[in-house]
């Protein structure tokens, strides 16, 4: 992919500083404010900020297509007739529908106690180390957390799960214009890496469906079609992107209850509220 194929946000936001990109609401604002709809001539990007505007360009396709050859991430955009990102109306109509067909809120929520488990064996093994030393929730609970569950969903081995998150590591580490060129061919091998485990695992469970996501998206259909193996291992990838999210978002709610004491009693107050809706 050539540099000019991708879109640097921090070249956008110019959040320079950790401090920063923790806290950018104050940018957020200020844009919101002042620079509703901006057109940043660097990256060549039109960026808005008021939620009528992002719902009109997230619901009007025909004027804000979503069909793209630019990326976020410096690995080949690619479009196999799966990816629900690069397509419009009535084709991402029907792309969605057979993804919804593995993605059931039955299926959902059979998932509830594999991923408290998960949650629960991190936190028991925190709290049987040494507590009075400073804990490291970034390293024992915020990072291992996401890619242990959904390389458990997915229905990866145990033994490679240590893989899954070394080559996850390496394709959603940030980018920057210096040194692009070595960051995406390390990136795109290690995206064919990933590939070339998937297919024959997801062989394998098209044949032998278990209760995972890959044997669901094996066996959904919509319409009479089905997902070929290789569109399924590129949908893959698009869950895994689910790992840097929910990474940031974990990190960010530890964050909040650091500098916030009364936030827990807040948190379970909100969750008790919420179980009459």
């Amino acid at each position: 992919m050539a540099t000019l194929d991708i879109i640097f946000l921090n070249e956008i936001s110019k959040l320079t500083s950790n401090a920063e990109r923790w806290n950018p609401y104050p940018w957020y604002k200020e844009m919101r404010d002042h620079h509703p709809v901006f057109y940043d001539e660097g990256q060549r990007v039109w960026n808005v900020f008021r939620y009528d505007d992002v719902k009109r360009v997230l619901s009007d396709f025909t004027t804000f297509s979503s069909e793209r050859k630019r990326s976020l991430i410096p690995v080949p955009v690619q479009d196999n007739g799966v990816n629900l990102a690069f397509s419009d109306p009535p084709v991402h109509r029907k792309r969605r529908g057979l993804l919804a067909k593995a993605f059931t809120p039955r299926s959902l929520e059979s998932w509830k106690p594999r991923i408290q488990a998960v949650a629960d064996v991190l936190i028991d093994k925190i709290a049987s180390e040494d507590t009075s030393k400073p804990i490291d929730m970034m390293k024992d609970f915020a990072v291992p957390i996401p890619v242990t569950i959904i390389a458990d969903l997915l229905g990866v081995p145990n033994q490679d799960w240590a893989k899954i998150k070394e080559w996850s590591d390496i394709l959603f580490m940030p980018h920057h214009a210096e040194g692009i060129e070595e960051t995406t061919k390390l990136k795109g091998q290690t995206m064919q890496t990933f590939a070339e485990y998937l297919l024959p695992l997801v062989q394998h469970k098209r044949k032998n469906p278990q209760n995972d996501i890959l044997s669901d998206l094996t066996q959904a259909e919509y319409d009479g079609e089905r997902l070929k193996d290789e569109e399924i291992v590129y949908r893959d990838r698009t869950v895994r992107r689910r790992k840097r999210n929910d990474y940031d978002l974990v990190n960010k709610c530890l964050l909040q209850f650091y500098r916030r004491e009364n936030l827990p009693q807040v948190a379970r107050k909100s969750q008790s509220d919420s179980r009459g809706c």
